[in-house]
């Protein structure tokens, strides 16, 4: 799965194993006696067939899935001494169940999800909703050249809000569930240091089921998110995201 940075570019790390192979040169074949050349096995016929060889399998392909959960595991935040001072537990609470709505909601937005002819501005206006003025422009610049055909603008706004997974041969079944194995973990809820509002960092993974030639598969996707929010009643104001996201290109069968 390929990692994804919204905002400064991350350095690709590309490690490359090398094998050395040598051959031993010089090396002379020890005498053999007569008595131990007599009771050596014989050489097999001319005739004997070579054994058929034998075709590899992944070994994750033998393996089965366990079975899914529809249960989203949602952990509670750690919340830093000066965020509980500033806008107090309740609060802080309130705004971390809404932004985590918010990440899940615009990750799987069935609409999105399927390929269509043509995407616009408005299968993204949700998106958009939280956001600050600033971020709000920067978005709809990256979504222009998205929606143009800019992988990597796209690439960076699927960090927020997936779309078109119709790639390698995958299509949707008529039913669901499609979003399986929801986990929220390590999240952690601090003071930005400049503005002072909300800065909560978080790990989300899920699998979204689909089916290849007929068979279903699961996809599996994982995000590491850093957003910083201010909150607004039972909402937020959106002032700043950044992270990585990956998506299992091949899925498994289930």
């Amino acid at each position: 799965m390929r990692p994804v940075r919204f905002g400064p570019a991350l350095a690709a790390l590309l490690v490359a194993s090398l094998t050395a192979c040598s051959a031993a040169q010089g090396t002379t074949a020890a005498p053999v006696s007569p008595s131990a050349a007599a009771s050596a096995s014989p050489a097999p016929s001319p005739s004997a067939p070579s054994p058929a060889p034998t075709a590899l399998r992944p070994s994750y392909l033998d393996q089965k899935l366990a079975a899914y959960s529809t249960t989203p595991v949602i952990e509670r935040p750690v919340i830093g001494k000066a965020v509980l001072a500033k806008y107090g537990e309740k609060r802080t609470n309130r705004t971390y169940d809404a932004v985590v709505a918010y990440l899940r909601a615009e990750s799987w937005k069935l609409d999105r999800l399927r390929p269509k002819a043509k995407y616009t501005r408005a299968d993204f206006a949700s998106v958009e909703k939280p956001m600050s003025p600033h971020v709000r422009k920067a978005w709809r610049q990256e979504l222009a050249k998205a929606l143009k055909g800019d992988k990597e603008a796209a690439g960076e706004l699927k960090m927020v809000a997936l779309w078109n997974l119709g790639d390698h041969g995958f299509t949707f079944a008529p039913t669901g569930p499609y979003v399986v194995d929801e986990r929220i973990g390590q999240p952690v809820v601090y003071l930005d240091d400049e503005t002072k509002w909300l800065k909560i960092n978080l790990t989300y993974s899920a699998s979204v089921r689909m089916l290849k030639a007929g068979v279903p598969h699961r996809r599996s996707v994982s995000k590491k998110v850093t957003v910083t929010v201010y909150p607004t009643g039972d909402t937020f104001l959106l002032g700043f995201y950044d992270g990585t996201w990956g998506l299992d290109p091949d899925g498994r069968p289930e």
